[in-house]
């Protein structure tokens, strides 16, 4: 795994908490922790609504990678990105598929 979810600080503790949104299974989630994307790609997350502590779904894996974003304050909405790039979107598994039924 690359650096860990806590603005690259590794370590043991937050690697076996943490991976990659690309490993999630389909109707997997967690809440997103951090993203080590460019700066461009960064911005353009940001105003999909994807950001620190949002809660997504992966809805499909592959590229495009689908993923339900739920915000507490709206809606929920599904936005499709890379494979390589939800590589880089760590997550924090915290959703079971059953539970978003």
């Amino acid at each position: 795994m690359s650096d860990c979810c806590q603005g690259g600080m590794a370590n043991e503790a937050c690697a076996a908490a943490c991976c990659a949104l690309s490993e999630l299974r389909v109707g997997e989630g967690g809440a997103v922790t951090a993203e080590a994307v460019a700066e461009a790609d960064l911005a353009a997350l940001r105003a999909l609504g994807l950001g620190p502590k949002v809660s997504v779904v992966v809805r499909r894996r592959g590229s495009p990678c689908i993923v339900e974003v739920r915000r507490a304050n709206g809606p929920a909405c599904r936005i499709g990105m890379t494979k390589a790039l939800a590589r880089r979107v760590m997550v924090e598994p915290t959703v079971s598929a059953s539970s978003l039924a």
